[in-house]
């Protein structure tokens, strides 16, 4: 079996930096900025060989179209189409024995920057790789057909789909094999129906996993309301873990529809559900009913920094209405996905909404994002998810 290059392009160029970078590169910074670097008049994306002061860096991928200019690839002195192939073996050999399991079948396979191969997303449903490219130079840099190759040889996956994720991206197309588009998937014993098609990201958002396995252990006997409830992950856990009555709210119907698939799936009592496809907003303005569990998982409120001051207000409204639909002693749990809010921002936009809901809450737990969906030690930034659960004491 010969050497598999999983790169497209044949270009490379240099990237000279303006300042010493070096140690922050050494201990895993993924990227560079333009900024950062000598102006650099190359129009394509290229394999980059960083440079300072004329001694090499790092290589990385190069994106002339984006202020991301640089993402690194590795630090070695040179860069072996041999070893990159290599490592990815021995990561993605390594991911199955971690998460693979009777009980569960669906996982981040490769997660970008955090597994050290940049712009790359891989997720596994059951016996299908879903592949995606964060943005255009990823998506040009990569060779999809050969990872997919190596992905079936390795008996990861029996079938490859890649799934565009924008506009720079070809259009979405099975690579190797093909399969349904709707597959069940099982996660800690929970029987979830996942679109990987026209889902949202790759289907379903694995990096909840641990978080809903979380869930369980405090809805026995409990009324529960997932707010944002997509196709009713936080649902269906609720369930299993005993809860008598559960009310999954999401403005699109299509979710609505598979929430209320994956609960009857599941082999729960169907008066046990009630799936609404309304406006979360206009939900909790209007609706009185009192729960003993609320979970409030909005999407990202924004994708830019720029953004970010009026997101905080929207989540501090939302989980403020969301805090008021506890019964007294009741538990509100609450998470996040943006990468613009730290952790230590969410706590003070959760003390700032129990306080406006005229309750007093302790924190019982907080978790971030599956194991699976890995960050560098250097870049911390990429513990994106925030979770917590908070008791009323009031």
């Amino acid at each position: 079996m010969g050497i598999r290059i999983l790169i497209k392009t044949t270009t490379k160029t240099k990237s000279l930096l303006k300042k010493n970078l070096v140690k922050a590169i050494k201990q895993g910074e993924p990227w560079l900025y333009v900024d950062a670097l000598e102006v650099n008049s190359e129009k394509a994306v290229a394999l980059s060989h960083i440079l300072y002061k004329k001694k090499t860096v790092a290589w990385g991928i190069y994106d002339p179209n984006s202020p991301l200019r640089v993402r690194i690839l590795s630090d070695q002195e040179k860069f072996s189409f041999k070893e990159f192939e290599k490592s990815f073996r021995r990561l993605i050999k390594q991911k199955q024995d971690r998460n693979l399991s009777e009980s569960t079948n669906t996982y981040r396979l490769v997660n970008g920057e955090g597994d050290f191969f940049p712009g790359l997303i891989i997720d596994i449903y059951a016996n299908i790789a879903v592949l995606q490219f964060d943005g255009e130079g990823p998506y040009q840099f990569y060779d999809e057909q050969k990872i997919s190759e190596i992905l079936v040889e390795e008996k990861i996956a029996e079938a490859c789909y890649f799934k565009a994720r924008n506009k720079h991206d070809a259009q979405s197309k099975w690579i190797i094999g093909q399969a349904d588009s709707e597959v069940v998937v099982l996660e800690n014993n929970m029987k979830i129906l996942v679109d990987i098609k026209d889902g949202q990201k790759t289907g379903f958002f694995i990096d909840q996993k641990v978080n809903r396995d979380y869930l369980k252990s405090i809805c026995k006997d409990k009324s529960v309301l997932n707010l944002f409830s997509y196709t009713g992950g936080f649902s269906v856990a609720a369930g299993q873990g005993g809860a008598k009555r559960v009310v999954s709210v999401d403005i699109a119907k299509p979710a609505i529809a598979f929430a209320n698939k994956n609960w009857l799936l599941n082999g729960f009592a169907e008066s046990k559900h009630q799936g609404l496809a309304v406006n979360v907003f206009d939900y909790l303005d209007d609706d009185d009913e009192k729960f003993d569990v609320v979970i409030c998982d909005p999407p990202s409120f924004s994708s830019r920094e720029e953004g970010k001051h009026k997101a905080v207000h929207s989540y501090i409204e939302v989980f403020t209405k969301a805090a008021k639909k506890l019964k007294p002693g009741g538990a509100l749990v609450l998470s996040s996905c943006s990468s613009h809010i730290r952790y230590e921002e969410f706590f003070e936009i959760a003390r700032e909404s129990v306080s406006a809901a005229r309750k007093k809450g302790k924190l019982v737990y907080m978790g971030s994002q599956a194991p699976c969906h890995s960050y560098p030690l250097a870049f911390l930034q990429m513990q994106y998810l925030k979770f917590l659960h908070i008791d009323m004491v009031l």
